[in-house]
């Protein structure tokens, strides 16, 4: 069996440089990364270090950053506030939270990217106006729908074009307005203080800064990964074992070509010479992909932390884990480790939320719950689960 690159990499750096690499910080995409280094570099180690710190790119941005990160509801809040002074409009929080998501995401993005954001809003404030004419009606019905307009305000060809540009004209007044707002109160959000860290590098708190499986990356983390390379306290490694990646008939090799040229690795980590195997199986539903899933996972004569799982849907997490057993044939426990996220709008909690809900809002002085309402939450299979027998009881 190969050895991981990770595991490779844990080796190369503990055979050189020993009980040093307590001063080094290694910085990975994720932080499933990060936990797979610690694990193989502890198997590495004979002798008690100190160990070394392991961030991911993100938490490695946040420890260099001196503004405390506001949470995703008060930087809508403070948009919401500046939206209203800048583009004068009174428009409910509510109505609001929709494109205050969008904006949220631009501006995070325009950051990410190190955009001039004045040149950008004024290149597409001309650009809206050239094209504002030429709308057509699914194009306008869109602009509506984000801007919610009134029935009055769409139908009426002045009311809409005054909309139309009022918010496309006011962009950048609202991106300095808004940042200007966090600032006084020592607040920023994620892409504001990435970009405020590559413009103005702070003090970095190690010997040597070591980046790990990076592959696409933002014009941010570029800055990064120069600066500290001019600095010379930082290293790369590049996980680009599969021959597919190399591959200059493949457009995905241009990452490759540009990331080995411009960061170099000190150390040279061997790669993997056996080919990877791909066995194709057409399933017609993506409950009979889970169930074949685990026929595959019967079949392996270990699972363990070598084997992953990837799904094509996140909707599937569930029905996954539904078709694996706690025990194997043998009475062996299987072990899973779910590293995915799953959406509550997925989650059978959300009808039991909203079965509460509902049963709240329907309630009668006097009178009480509706019986029908009632038996649903206790017939919930979370309710079953948990509250066994107390629902059992009631029903």
């Amino acid at each position: 069996m190969e050895t991981p690159f990770l595991q490779k990499t844990a080796r190369a750096f503990y055979n050189k440089y020993g009980a040093e690499i307590s001063k080094y910080c290694f910085v990975f995409p994720s932080r499933r990364a990060g936990l797979f280094f610690q694990k193989y570099l502890s198997a590495e180690i004979k002798q008690p270090i100190f160990s070394p710190k392991i961030e991911t790119i993100e938490s490695f941005y946040e420890q260099l950053g001196d503004k405390r990160v506001e949470d995703r509801l008060g930087l809508l809040f403070r948009l919401y506030k500046c939206y209203k002074q800048v583009v004068n409009k009174d428009e409910t929080f509510d109505n609001f939270v929709w494109l205050g998501e969008v904006l949220l995401a631009d501006f995070n993005d325009i950051d990410n990217h190190l955009v001039d954001a004045k040149k950008l809003f004024a290149n597409a404030n001309a650009m809206t106006e050239m094209t504002s004419d030429a709308l057509t009606d699914e194009q306008r019905k869109a602009v509506s729908d984000f801007l919610r307009l009134t029935p009055k305000e769409n139908n009426d060809e002045k009311l809409f074009q005054r909309n139309y540009f009022n918010l496309w004209s006011k962009l950048y007044d609202l991106y300095k307005a808004f940042g200007e707002d966090l600032q006084k109160d020592g607040l920023t959000y994620r892409g504001k203080q990435h970009s405020d860290i590559v413009e103005y590098l702070p003090k970095i708190p190690y010997e040597k800064v070591v980046f790990i499986g990076f592959s696409a990356m933002s014009k941010r983390d570029h800055k990064l990964f120069g600066e500290l390379k001019r600095l010379g306290i930082a290293d790369f490694y590049w996980d680009y074992e599969s021959p597919l990646i190399c591959d200059k008939a493949n457009r995905a090799s241009r990452f490759y070509v540009e990331n080995v040229n411009q960061y170099p690795s000190e150390i040279h980590i061997a790669p993997n010479t056996t080919k990877p195997k791909v066995h194709c199986v057409a399933v017609p539903s993506n409950v009979g992909q889970v169930k074949y899933a685990y026929e595959i996972l019967k079949k392996q004569q270990q699972v363990g932390l070598e084997t992953a799982v990837v799904l094509s849907d996140e909707k599937l997490l569930v029905p996954m884990l539904y078709s694996i057993p706690e025990k194997d044939a043998s009475e062996r426990d299987i072990p899973i480790n779910v590293t995915m996220s799953y959406p509550l709008k997925n989650s059978p909690v959300l009808k039991l939320l909203n079965d509460c809900i509902a049963m709240q809002r329907d309630y009668k002085k006097g009178e009480g719950f509706w019986f029908k309402q009632v038996l649903t939450i206790l017939q919930h299979p979370q309710i079953q689960a948990n509250f066994k027998g107390i629902a059992q009881e009631h029903i």
